[in-house]
């Protein structure tokens, strides 16, 4: 079966494999070659397919949602991080959660100094319709 796995920046991953492992909204499931077609909501987590070579492809993924039609499985989600292994894959999302709290703290800052300007100029024009 044809594994396509896809982020908004682009295609992740485009292979052949034998057998690939995810998490749905209903648990856990594995897709084979012959299964029937099938669609599901996939949970942020962990998703393992296994290319004809015997090899395996490790990927993290937020929500998406995945897509079995005849020989190809279709993978959409927002956020994709590919490892080599489960224990360079958690190494690497440690540094991405660090990195979007930093940025989360940014951006919650200057959207609380913009509410700050955008109350005073209100105070400011409550004032002058007073006098």
């Amino acid at each position: 079966m044809r594994i396509r796995i896809y982020s908004p920046t682009g295609i992740v991953a485009d292979e052949d494999a034998v057998k690939l492992s995810a998490e749905g909204i209903r648990g856990a499931f594995t897709i084979l070659p012959r299964h029937i077609d099938y669609g599901v909501p996939l949970k942020p987590g962990i998703l393992i397919y296994y290319p004809e070579d015997g090899s395996e492809r490790i990927f993290a993924i937020d929500e998406g949602l995945l897509v079995k039609r005849g020989g190809d499985v279709l993978i959409s989600s927002f956020k994709v991080i590919k490892g080599d292994n489960l224990e360079s894959l958690e190494k690497d999302l440690s540094e991405k959660i660090l990195e979007m709290s930093e940025k989360e703290k940014k951006t919650r800052s200057a959207v609380a100094m913009l509410e700050g300007s955008i109350l005073k100029q209100i105070k400011g024009h409550g004032e002058r319709i007073n006098l």
